[in-house]
């Protein structure tokens, strides 16, 4: 998965098939996560830094060196502007992001686990052959019924 790939996913399928205003819940995976309003980072150049402050009509000193124009970036920080949360907004809908490293929040990873631990226990009896393979898949997606969901939802 990539943003470009993702993007067109969310735009072309996800958000014009959902009819009411709805919360999307996000991880932080770097597709999910591409920001707008970039703020400056010890990997900027001292030029780019002051490009940034100079947009944001912040006043420097002409001779500063990189630590002090980080710290005065750093001071105007403003909360980060994820592209996709902007593109769900505009279609009237909201965004919640799941907070780093807190899987155990996020019911895809049991409903993923439940799917692959079937596949686990059952590729084979069908043979290996790639049709094989893709109905066991298939089955193992199955397992995943609405009625999983909500109560791993309720869990939450």
């Amino acid at each position: 998965m990539n943003t470009e790939i993702f993007l067109k996913w969310l735009k072309e399928k996800l958000l014009p098939s959902l009819h009411e205003p709805s919360v999307i819940v996000l991880d932080n995976a770097s597709y999910h996560s591409e920001i707008l309003n970039k703020q400056p980072t010890n990997s900027w150049t001292v030029d780019k830094i002051k490009e940034w402050l100079t947009n944001k009509n912040i006043t420097f000193p002409q001779y500063c060196f990189k630590p002090q124009l980080l710290t005065l970036a750093k001071s105007h920080a403003q909360p980060n502007i994820y592209m996709v949360d902007e593109i769900i907004h505009s279609f009237g809908h909201r965004v919640l992001r799941l907070p780093p490293y807190h899987c155990q929040f996020n019911p895809i990873e049991y409903i993923w686990g439940i799917c692959k631990t079937y596949f686990d226990n059952h590729i084979g009896y069908k043979g290996y052959s790639e049709e094989a393979v893709l109905e066991t898949w298939q089955e193992a997606l199955d397992t995943a019924t609405p009625e999983i969901w909500e109560k791993k939802c309720k869990k939450m």
